[in-house]
């Protein structure tokens, strides 16, 4: 217990610099990671001949556990089709390519970034160019591999600064957004605020740092997925690309871990687990055609007060999953019964997209909870990114 309760203060309490240096990693060469240690990457085969978008979609965000929404007549009076072939590769490969035949790019969901888990697609810009419409997908295939996940650079905005007394931009700046899109089961366990850069160069070979940048290598516990934004410095007014942009993403990852199963969770009431030194026991379970919902107690009196939080924290930013059907988090509701004990209600949403479409029986409930974890720096490099 004692290991479990520093491992907890650890991960989601004490701050990522200690966690590197407890790992033996020195804050100044933090490792690159090809993948998370304790996970697996997503691999998929596939056959796609002619496929129609939306089926092909909707198969990949089956595989990989998440979900799909699409903006209001995403491909309007276009019929593109999806011909692609893999063979034992990453799903967020496939993904990408896909977006590419598709001619659509990520999107925000009603104003805001997608919640964790899901991923918002529109349709890509396009120009007319002798007569037809030619897709620009500026930025839809623009997306890289990075720890099993997928960076997409999904816009770039320049903004002018005018010197004091002139009517003439004497600066201008380029701010390149970027989404970490992570399957629910390689979600790192925290992320940085921005990227590292190590290179930025537009296609004239001007250098595009910007010293007004500070470099901020913190990573938040329990940010898993989200919006990362640098800041560029326009020296050349006559560039049209960013040549190469080079850095990597900073996260938390999992070295070691605990995993609860219960199986046949819809009849599994009042069973009793111990994984990573916790005592749990499920409560009431109930399913409907639209939602399921899973009640657990969780045995905290060997806790501090700083583990109880910790916990609490976790449960927000790596909650369980259900196996089987297709259903996705909708939400968790935790409430502290004293020192004693921690109630934890998880609520699932149906992903059928019909009002009378089922979702099917979920098979059995898992939950990965991290004993270790260490600092990663997950590398990339984007090329010929166009400005606007």
């Amino acid at each position: 217990m004692k290991k479990m309760n520093w491992i907890l203060a650890g991960v989601l309490g004490l701050g990522l610099a200690g966690i590197a240096r407890a790992a033996g990693t020195p804050d100044a060469a933090l490792p690159e990671a090809a993948s998370p240690p304790s996970t697996q990457p997503a691999l998929v085969s596939v056959d796609y001949n002619r496929a129609e978008p939306k089926t092909v979609f909707d198969d990949l965000a089956k595989r990989g556990g998440f979900t799909v929404e699409y903006d209001n007549n995403v491909w309007g009076d276009e019929k593109p089709t999806i011909t692609l072939k893999a063979d034992n590769r990453l799903l967020v490969e496939v993904l990408r390519d896909a977006m590419v035949q598709a001619h659509v790019q990520t999107s925000e969901l009603n104003g805001e970034n997608p919640p964790d888990g899901v991923l918002a697609l529109r349709q890509s810009g396009w120009n007319m160019v002798d007569g037809k419409r030619v897709h620009q997908n500026p930025l839809a295939g623009v997306a890289v591999p990075v720890g099993g996940r997928l960076l997409i650079a999904r816009s770039i905005s320049v903004n002018s600064q005018l010197a004091m007394g002139s009517r003439r931009p004497d600066r201008r700046d380029a701010y390149v957004q970027f989404i970490l899109f992570s399957l629910p089961v390689d979600r790192p366990l925290g992320m940085g605020n921005q990227p590292v850069l190590d290179e930025a160069m537009d296609d004239k070979g001007n250098s595009l740092m910007n010293p007004n940048n500070y470099s901020d290598r913190r990573v938040n516990v329990g940010r898993n997925q989200g919006q990362l934004n640098v800041s560029l410095q326009l020296a050349d007014r006559s560039a049209t690309k960013i040549a190469e942009l080079a850095g990597s993403v900073l996260v938390l990852e999992a070295l070691t871990s605990d995993t609860l199963e219960v199986a046949d969770i819809l009849k599994a009431k009042n069973v009793k687990k111990t994984v990573a030194g916790l005592e749990m026991t499920i409560g009431p379970v109930s399913q409907d055609q639209r939602q399921v919902k899973v009640e657990m107690v969780i045995e905290t009196h060997a806790l501090n007060d700083g583990d109880r939080e910790a916990l609490r924290q976790m449960i927000y930013s790596n909650p369980p999953r259900l196996i089987g059907g297709n259903w996705r988090d909708n939400g968790q509701n935790v409430e502290q019964g004293g020192p004693a004990s921690m109630k934890m209600t998880l609520n699932f949403y149906s992903n059928q997209t019909g009002a009378d479409e089922a979702a099917g029986a979920p098979e059995k409930l898992v939950w990965t909870i991290p004993l270790t974890a260490e600092q990663r720096a997950l590398p990339f490099v984007f090329k010929d990114l166009p400005l606007p």
